[in-house]
């Protein structure tokens, strides 16, 4: 009681601002690009297949031809915020294909659980921040790249598709720390400056440390990437490389061991409540090593056009920013070479290549499995300690050509043209031995535009001794632009993929399993999506998908050769009434089998909140809710021993809304917040809010935090 006291006193206490505040300033309606962006840039990773296959040579991840140009947004502090330039790497592309800029504006949900963001997907974890997690939204990409196992941990991980290169003008500094009631906190330390004109150095480093509130339950992940990018004057050379490391610990309970004891709310606290595994934990540790190297082998031949730099640098005649510097855009300056020439459609093009090295250890322990071993379906060791590990090292190189080298803003090459060939080695240690696979991936690309059309073909292939030989993928996509806040997007993918490596070979203290008698999975999907501008998204995929493959309820691999339908739209929107903003992003998903495809009918999140620019524009104050909800069905459930998800035919989850409420200003380049968990609980006598089997959500929490950004 006490403590659902001084929860109700803090909510007040957040409320306050808004109840008293007599005189509201102008409202600020011209909001930057870097808030727009920052959220492209989070969606990055987790696109289901809507056109944009980014993690396939094969596939299309062109636009009409526009080029990176920055709008003008004369608003304060905009030159400090268009001095720090950000993007992603594409091994397939030399490229920036996207540009945004630091986010100097709260915006609600995005600042709390990652997994929770509006990024696209649909996450159910195991009940603690940093732990492992699962979308719901079935994926139908094709796979002709070697993977492992489905990640649990794509919702807080990075790769080096997700980390993030700077290109600036000013040195730039970030600083997070975020913490809450329930004994966690984060870190976060952003720092990149230019060397040179046009050489970049990013270092960024991520820590989230949760007790957890049941026993077994602490998390202390650590994250590091380090990345840098470097262009010639000439723009002829250009170098893109960077390491990411991630180290995971987390201790592993196995979910709640009496469900009843929760639902029934017998046993209120929570730090009290009987679990399955004591003492168990996993360790992750990954590394990825990469780089890209492009030379042009053609010149600057034909008549000279204009004059430009690589990026146009525009002063502003009359505003000024907080230190009285003239407002400036379009300042993302690799070079000051004023010269540039009409190209050639059919040039010499440019020569790409791509290494990258990736390490994965992962570790289970249990100190006490004895006292438990019920809880494990076999055990086929003889020592008193269960320790499970497994190792895989993979080494890809890829050397493609293209005649695609010219900013599309200054030439429109009307026929882009890729080829390629990548090779894959890849090392296996468990158990029972080391296994060593090498494939080999041609693939091209032709794209074809017009002022307003585009149209485009990819193809891909794997040649191999046994394992992945003969995966293929074949993509297309039409996409019509009639102005410049309507886009059209008409796609479609047809591959034939052998399962993730840890389907067909697995071995360990408690189970293992060796098939080699699979049948690829086959994959047919069409699709369409509406863009406008960034206010609406919304798209619709079919996919026809054969011989799927999944783990069963008995923790072992299900292959069926049934053919099944997955049906998903999803609406995704960010719009404006005055002082009212709404961002949501909904699914609505049908599987015409159950057993191939676990899925909630529907699921949504919505942030709504009012944005007020107040004492006399010195803070702007973002106020609102944040929701999350998702239909009744059959979750999996988590297997801590494996790191992986697996089909329950026995509990339903979902039919739960997840309402948290906020508080967020921004005070010159200083970003404060606090939110209020799962308000929800205030009204609920017998809870039964679980993620998936066994993992209750979080109850009423406060967390707070500060995020501070250095123009230096």
């Amino acid at each position: 009681m006490h403590r659902l006291l001084k929860t109700l006193i803090l909510i007040a206490l957040l409320a306050t601002p808004l109840l008293t505040q007599a005189q509201v300033g102008k409202i600020r309606t011209s909001r930057a690009n870097s808030t727009i962006s920052q959220s492209a840039s989070q969606n990055y990773n987790n696109q289901n297949f809507a056109g944009d296959t980014n993690q396939n040579p094969g596939g299309d991840t062109d636009t009409l031809p526009k080029g990176i140009i920055f709008e003008t947004n004369i608003i304060p502090d905009s030159t400090l915020i268009n001095s720090v330039n950000i993007f992603h790497f594409d091994p397939f592309t030399l490229k920036v294909r996207e540009v945004w800029h630091p986010m100097l504006q709260p915006t609600g949900m995005q600042l709390n659980d990652k997994i929770h963001s509006l990024n696209n997907d649909y996450y159910l974890g195991t009940g603690n921040l940093g732990q492992a997690s699962f979308s719901v939204i079935p994926k139908t990409l094709p796979k002709t790249d070697f993977h492992y196992q489905p990640s649990t941990f794509d919702g807080y991980g990075r790769t080096s598709r997700t980390v993030n290169f700077y290109q600036n003008e000013r040195p730039f500094t970030s600083l997070k720390y975020e913490s809450s009631t329930e004994k966690e906190y984060q870190l976060e330390v952003i720092h990149s400056q230019n060397i040179t004109q046009r050489w970049n150095i990013g270092l960024q480093y991520n820590l989230i440390n949760a007790e957890g509130i049941y026993s077994n339950q602490k998390t202390k992940n650590n994250y590091f990437d380090a990345t840098t990018n470097y262009f010639s004057k000439n723009l002829r050379y250009m170098v893109k490389g960077g390491v990411v490391w991630q180290k995971l610990n987390l201790q592993e309970n196995g979910g709640i061991s009496s469900d009843s004891l929760f639902t029934n709310n017998i046993q209120t606290n929570r730090a009290g409540m009987p679990v399955n595994l004591y003492n168990a934990f996993t360790d992750y540790n990954t590394l990825s090593l990469f780089a890209q190297q492009a030379f042009s082998i053609a010149r600057q031949p034909g008549l000279k056009v204009t004059t430009d730099t690589l990026w146009i640098r525009h002063a502003a005649d009359s505003a000024k920013d907080s230190l009285g510097l003239p407002t400036v855009t379009d300042s993302f300056n690799l070079s000051y070479d004023t010269t540039i020439y009409r190209p050639h459609t059919f040039n010499l093009g440019a020569i790409v290549h791509n290494i990258e090295f990736n390490r994965l250890k992962h570790n289970y322990t249990d100190p006490s499995f004895s006292d438990h071993i019920e809880f494990y379906p076999a055990y086929f060791g003889d020592s008193t300690v269960l320790l499970d590990s497994s190792y895989v090292y993979t080494l890809e190189n890829s050397l493609h050509w293209t005649n695609d080298i010219y900013k599309d803003h200054q030439f429109h090459n009307p026929i882009k043209l890729y080829f390629g060939i990548k090779h894959t080695m890849v090392g296996i240690r468990n158990p029972l031995g080391y296994n060593t696979l090498s494939m080999l991936k041609p693939f091209a690309r032709a794209t074809i535009s017009t002022k307003h059309f585009l149209l485009s073909f990819g193809a891909e292939t794997v040649l191999a001794d046994g394992y992945r030989n003969g995966d293929y993928a074949l993509t297309g996509k039409l996409l019509w632009q009639p102005d410049s806040n309507s886009r059209f997007n008409i796609f479609a993918a047809l591959s034939g993929n052998d399962p993730d490596y840890f389907f067909r070979s697995y071995a360990s203290n408690v189970i293992n399993w060796e098939f080699d008698n699979y049948e690829k999975t086959h994959t047919q999907s069409i699709g369409a999506r509406y863009n406008y501008g960034k206010w609406v998204e919304l798209s619709s995929t079919l996919s026809n998908v054969a011989n799927n493959v999944w783990l069963g309820t008995d923790m072992r691999p299900v292959q069926t050769d049934n053919l099944a339908m997955l049906s998903q739209t999803m609406l995704k929107t960010d719009l404006q009434w005055g002082l009212f903003h709404w961002q949501s992003f909904n699914v609505l998903q049908f599987s015409s089998d159950d057993e191939v495809f676990r899925l909630p009918r529907f699921a949504a999140k919505h942030s709504i909140f009012v944005e007020l620019s107040i004492f006399r524009k010195a803070l702007l104050l973002q106020t609102g809710f944040d929701l999350r909800y998702n239909t009744l069905f059959y979750a999996d459930a988590y297997s801590p021993f494996l790191g992986a998800f697996y089909q329950q035919h026995e509990y339903q989850t979902g039919n739960n809304l997840w309402t948290d409420f906020f508080v967020s200003g921004q005070i010159k380049h200083a970003i404060l917040y606090a939110k209020v968990l799962h308000l929800n609980t205030l009204i609920r006598n017998n809870p039964s809010y679980f993620n998936i089997p066994h993992y209750p959500g979080q109850d009423l929490t406060l967390q707070w935090g500060v995020i501070w950004r250095f123009f230096d």
